[in-house]
């Protein structure tokens, strides 16, 4: 099968593509700039274009023979534009999926996947929390799993929503997300605990619970 990936350069897509390539399948993947991944990467077909910017024309002369798309672009949760926030991520989550989706359909595209976001399924077990009311992201995200599966026209296009949970992983020659935000500070938080004199005694009263707030 010809698979493309849509935002050839992130963690995800890097692994998906070394899978589907394992697999058998042929692998196509769109980016704005070359990555150095290095081998097996290299047997990937990349295709250099700002999928965002481009026409209906010239998305459906990229899928043409493509027979699945996977849907890896836009922003997410780390994303903090200007309020309100809303009409931003509805523009590069929903209205821009629906695009390129219908674009896919429109050139023979049979399945369409798209990489949504764990907060959805926090939003749909846990509907008293109320998180679409409360957070824009989460809105247009749900808006984005609606937009694609209505651009799929009731069976033309197969579309599946993956709503990926925490993923860890590195690329070649790009340093992780976690790092920062996760593992330094676990890292410095060893030290205090280790050089603190009075770290023991914070253990000991420390409840659970605070690790799950």
């Amino acid at each position: 099968m010809h698979i493309m990936i849509l935002g050839g350069t992130g963690m995800l897509v890097y692994a998906t593509a070394l899978e589907l390539l394992r697999a058998g399948h042929q692998v196509s993947a769109t980016a704005r700039h070359t990555p150095h991944f290095g081998q097996p990467f290299e047997a990937v077909k990349l295709h250099l274009l700002d999928v965002a910017q481009a026409s209906s024309a010239e998305l459906q002369h990229l899928f043409a023979g493509v027979e699945a798309v996977i849907y890896a672009l836009g922003p997410d949760d780390r994303e903090i534009p200007p309020a309100p926030a809303l009409p931003f991520f509805r523009k590069h989550l929903a209205e821009q999926t629906r695009r390129i989706a219908l674009a896919a359909r429109a050139a023979g595209v049979k399945k369409f996947v798209v990489y949504g976001s764990y907060f959805n399924t926090f939003d749909r077990q846990h509907p008293e929390w109320q998180l679409q009311a409360h957070h824009p992201y989460i809105q247009a995200r749900h808006e984005q799993a609606e937009q694609a599966i209505e651009a799929g026209a009731a069976g033309q296009m197969d579309v599946c929503i993956l709503e990926i949970p925490y993923v860890f992983g590195v690329t070649p020659d790009r340093k992780p997300f976690w790092k920062e935000v996760l593992f330094d500070r676990v890292l410095y938080g060893f030290r205090l605990i280790r050089y603190s004199p009075s770290a023991s005694q914070l253990c000991k009263s420390a409840s659970l619970r605070c690790f799950h707030s």
